[in-house]
């Protein structure tokens, strides 16, 4: 039986994702590596098929008869904890764990047959929390192979790799390297880029943020088939179950602009501290911050400690909007010392006046560095430990942080020692706005990336 060099995992994104995967696949093969293609998506299936591929695994998806208990079990014997594997897409969702569980057992069903099946040395895959992307990470365990994930670097949206099970990326800690002038020119312009010209964050709305476009109603269309045939009798996408979700999230939405303070101006006699927070079913906090999931509680927690005639600006992750539940606005608006700002507000427009920064994993807590603020740090961050932020291990460590933050400093060179590790240590490819009509362009560096991590691990 072969056993291939990589596993490449192919997401759902139509057949200009399948292109860019066989093209990859070309290319590294080009260098003697072996690969294997594995996909779960039908149209990309069909675009391997008419493209004569033949080393490819595809999971079949499973209707039949599932032994929930024997299941779990095996997932549990290969070393996973069952609910972390699906807890993401339960929240998000929102339907009732049992209904999820049974979803994830088919797929797990499916992925049970697969072993041994086109078998790889290391199977690659995004470092999301989704179930496809978890199912991937059970095929790479039940083959003995070595888990690698990829993600989006916050440094200029670049490529990282690593083989964490939490999957996140960890910064060297150590950097005896001095940063070569140029490097340093770069660095430091990128630094301005933030703090001068207050880029806008990620997902950052505006307001008015309703646009028509005629291809919106054929999606549209295809999108409302797909939830009333739902030929996948999947419970997270019933039409009925969709539609409960969407009125659920803008009755959250317009009640929200009941709790934010809108008229908020900043004022040179208060001390203004900042708790961004994350949506709410984030894998920052399912995966990376579980301990800190009920973010209001730790909002809560945080506003008993805060000194007096302190303030704590809170505000909801532009993506969230209609996440947050009705009585965690309310438990917010009742906190005298919190102050609740508009999802729209720009983080930017805060960070520079805020006394220090409490983050679980936000990028506000990377960017906070930039503007040399103290940041304190509850969950796994890729630039917590690197000693330039507050970590705090326990919530009784709250006692005296506000003490700690007022005594910190962020010292500049140490700031650009920690950016030339993550430069260092991700490649130049920007695979977070890969899309159709620029796919083509993002290969060959992509494959160069793949290549330097492979051969320190085959």
């Amino acid at each position: 039986m072969k056993i291939y060099d990589v596993c490449l995992h192919v997401g759902n994104g139509g057949e200009w994702l399948g292109d860019f995967y066989l093209k990859t696949k070309k290319q590294l093969e080009d260098k003697g590596l072996s690969v294997v293609l594995y996909t779960d998506v039908p149209e990309v299936k069909s675009f391997f098929d008419k493209n004569g591929l033949k080393s490819y695994v595809f999971l079949e998806k499973y209707d039949g008869e599932i032994d929930l208990d024997f299941l779990m079990k095996t997932v549990t014997d290969l070393g996973f904890n069952p609910k972390s594997l699906y807890n993401s897409e339960q929240k998000f969702y929102d339907i009732e764990e049992k209904d999820c569980i049974a979803y994830f057992a088919r797929y797990v069903h499916s992925v049970l047959k697969l072993k041994d099946l086109n078998k790889a040395k290391v199977y690659i895959t995004y470092e999301g929390d989704e179930i496809d992307h978890n199912i991937f990470r059970i095929l790479a365990r039940l083959n003995g192979g070595k888990s690698l994930y990829w993600g989006i670097s916050n440094l200029d949206t670049r490529t990282h790799f690593h083989d964490d099970e939490k999957r996140y990326f960890k910064t060297p800690s150590e950097n005896s390297d001095l940063i070569p002038e140029e490097e340093l020119g770069w660095l430091q312009s990128y630094v301005t880029s933030y703090t001068k010209k207050k880029t806008n964050l990620w997902g950052d709305p505006k307001r008015d943020d309703i646009k028509f476009k005629l291809s919106y109603f054929g999606s549209a269309f295809k999108k409302v088939w797909n939830k009333i045939s739902n030929q996948d009798h999947d419970p997270r996408r019933t039409f009925g179950h969709a539609l409960n979700r969407y009125i659920k999230r803008l009755l959250r939405r317009q009640y929200a602009y009941l709790k934010y303070n809108n008229n908020f101006s900043f004022r040179e006699d208060v001390d203004y501290y900042y708790f961004p927070l994350h949506v709410p079913f984030d894998s920052q906090l399912t995966q990376r911050g579980l301990p800190f999931y009920d973010q209001v509680s730790l909002v809560q927690t945080i506003s008993n400690y805060l000194p007096y005639s302190a303030k704590l600006i809170v505000k909801e992750h532009p993506m969230g909007r209609g996440y947050y539940s009705i009585s965690d606005l309310n438990k917010l608006g009742k906190l005298s010392n919190v102050i609740l700002l508009p999802a729209y507000s720009n983080s930017h427009d805060i960070v520079p006046k805020a006394k220090g920064i409490f983050v679980i994993n936000s990028s506000v807590g990377y960017e906070g560095l930039m503007y040399k603020k103290p940041v304190v740090t509850f969950g796994r961050s890729f630039y917590r430990k690197q000693g330039l932020t507050i970590d705090i291990d326990s919530l009784y460590e709250l006692e005296n942080v506000f003490e700690r933050v007022k005594n910190h400093e962020v010292v500049e060179n140490k700031v650009y020692d920690f950016l030339w590790s993550v430069k260092k240590n991700s490649y130049p490819v920007d695979l977070y706005f890969i899309n159709e009509g620029n796919y083509n362009e993002k290969i060959d560096e992509y494959v160069k990336a793949l290549e330097v991590e492979l051969r320190k691990r085959i």
